[in-house]
């Protein structure tokens, strides 16, 4: 343990601490023995003798706190330590030996300077300090016993008896060693105990720096906030900078302050979790993009214990995707430019603009044409996406009135059915059905989802459109008599590039990011998405739209 300033300061530490102990401990004996006395009649000598004692006992302590605040050397700090415990381990025997048929009491003494020495000089200060225990209650009752010291007080018929001396000797013998075992034992479990901790800690610390994951804490009780060292860097602060809930919310951007300030009250009110992304400035003034979550500690009376969460620094994820984006945006456009071009001039020849074609001809101009089309909604969902990502897809909000729209909206639907010899049936209430909504995006969702339904259901299936209005929300429903899904398969329906793995997707063509761009913009009108289905059973999308106040 020596060699290091930060050992010695440590051991320095530990000695102070047992020296604070040891007042205590002296106290307890000293006082209620003085006391007692001076209830008792006469005793006069043995109040003297037992204050003068105890004075000598609290003088020494006195001594041993002056010299541990001397600055010196760690083998000066080995030294005093040794003597702190000799001195106990002499003391605790003479008071053995003044006072007498104590041996009740011997034991905790012996054994508090015993657990001690486990403290200061590890598991060979325990044995030393347990053998020179040992030695000493043993010269105590050899001595008493020999007649080599006087002590009135201290000499009994048990200590005059051989074989009661003999089976003392053994006996405390046996007991101190076995006390030091036990706490050689205690401390290494302690320390091996301790040693895990800091190995787990240092492993967390270590993973936190990787996934730039800082944790924190905030006891309500104290009103203290606890970060871990990994936030401090996150919000590059030193970790000396006392961390305050105030403190906290003006590191955060201006323009975010007050909603995240509104979504953690809202969490202590509800006592539910909370998530959120949020800006913070750095002192550097740098800018940095936060993930944060946290949760509700309640005590058994159902009060707030604990706030506590994690922040993660998303900014380099979220900066990749932002350029991600950028550059599908860029891509699909530039796709879309020339294969627009592409679609006008096949679109010519097939009408005969150049001539009239041969019927083979006029089969390969049709099928480059429905290629160049496929092509071109694939640069379209691929520029939805990366508008939805970056946050550059807007509603164009109308007051829509849906009986009306549905009709308009699926007359070309119905068309590409006949054709498919699918039918496609409308069921829409007598009245009209408003609500606010952008009917050119929601016709994007419309034409997905009866894409989808027309591409697995089978020849003489039925596709059906039915509209549910409702007091809080309006419903439309697009439901198949088609092959249907597992529930495996619904619960990654509506990810970016899902495909289902089924027979009848086999043929089915698309990019994948229909449904996902479904969601996204009927979440971007406040509603919902969701879907029913088994296999062999057909599918029912359902999307909810809430009611807003009619325009008149």
């Amino acid at each position: 343990m020596a060699g290091t300033p930060g050992a010695e300061s440590e051991l320095l530490s530990r000695i102070r601490w047992y020296i604070r102990l040891r007042w205590f401990v002296l106290i307890t004996i000293i006082l209620p023995t003085v006391i007692s006395l001076y209830i008792g009649t006469g005793l006069t000598g043995e109040r003297v003798a037992g204050i003068t004692i105890g004075g000598l006992a609290l003088a020494s302590n006195g001594l041993f706190y002056g010299l541990s605040r001397l600055r010196r050397t760690g083998r000066y700090y080995r030294l005093l330590g040794m003597s702190l415990l000799a001195f106990d381990v002499v003391f605790v025997s003479f008071f053995i030996y003044s006072k007498g048929g104590i041996e009740s009491r011997s034991l905790p003494l012996y054994g508090l300077a015993i657990l001690i020495s486990a403290a200061l000089f590890g598991r060979r200060g325990v044995y030393w300090t347990a053998a020179g225990s040992a030695v000493g209650y043993d010269s105590v009752i050899l001595a008493n016993y020999f007649g080599w010291v006087h002590s009135p007080e201290a000499v009994t018929h048990e200590a005059t008896d051989l074989s009661n001396v003999v089976s003392s000797i053994v006996f405390f013998t046996a007991v101190l060693l076995l006390t030091g075992v036990l706490t050689d034992f205690l401390t290494r479990l302690l320390i091996r105990k301790e040693q895990e901790a800091s190995q787990a800690a240092a492993a967390l610390k270590r993973a936190q720096a990787i996934a730039k994951v800082g944790s924190w804490e905030w006891d309500m009780a104290a009103d203290t906030i606890t970060w871990s060292d990994e936030l401090y860097n996150i919000f590059g602060i030193p970790r000396t900078e006392p961390v305050e809930y105030g403190s906290f919310q003006k590191r955060l951007h201006p323009e975010d302050r007050a909603w995240v300030t509104a979504t953690i009250n809202r969490s202590l009110k509800t006592r539910k979790p909370f998530s959120y992304d949020h800006r913070i400035v750095r002192p550097d003034k740098s800018v940095r993009i936060i993930h944060g979550e946290g949760k509700v500690l309640t005590g058994h009376r159902g009060n707030i214990v604990q706030l506590y969460g994690t922040a993660q620094d998303i900014t380099a994820e979220r900066e990749l995707e932002a350029a991600k984006g950028d550059f599908v945006s860029l891509a699909s456009h530039q796709l879309r430019t020339p294969a627009s071009g592409v679609r006008m001039l096949l679109a010519m020849l097939r009408d005969g603009y150049a001539g009239t074609l041969a019927p083979e001809q006029l089969r390969t101009v049709e099928e480059a044409y429905l290629a160049n089309e496929r092509l071109l909604r694939i640069a379209d969902d691929l520029l939805n996406v990366a508008k939805l990502e970056s946050g550059r897809l807007v509603l164009n909000r109308q007051h829509l009135e849906l009986c009306l729209w549905l009709k308009n909206s699926t007359r070309p639907q119905k068309l590409l059915s006949r054709e498919h010899r699918q039918k496609l049936e409308l069921l829409l209430p007598k009245g009209p059905v408003y609500v606010d909504a952008d009917p050119e995006r929601l016709g994007m969702v419309l034409d997905n989802l009866l894409s989808n339904a027309r591409k697995y259901t089978p020849p003489r299936g039925t596709i059906r459109v039915i509209l549910q209005p409702g007091q809080k929300a309006h419903k439309i429903k697009v439901s198949d008599t088609g092959s249907g899904m597992s529930k495996t398969e619904i619960g990654r329906l509506f990810g970016k590039f899902t495909r289902l793995d089924n027979p009848a997707s086999k043929g089915a063509e698309g990019t994948g990011l229909g449904l996902f761009l479904s969601k996204s913009i009927v979440d971007l009108h406040g509603g919902s998405i969701s879907v029913t289905s088994r296999p062999g059973a057909g599918s029912t999308f359902t999307i909810s739209l809430p009611l807003k106040p009619a325009v008149r």
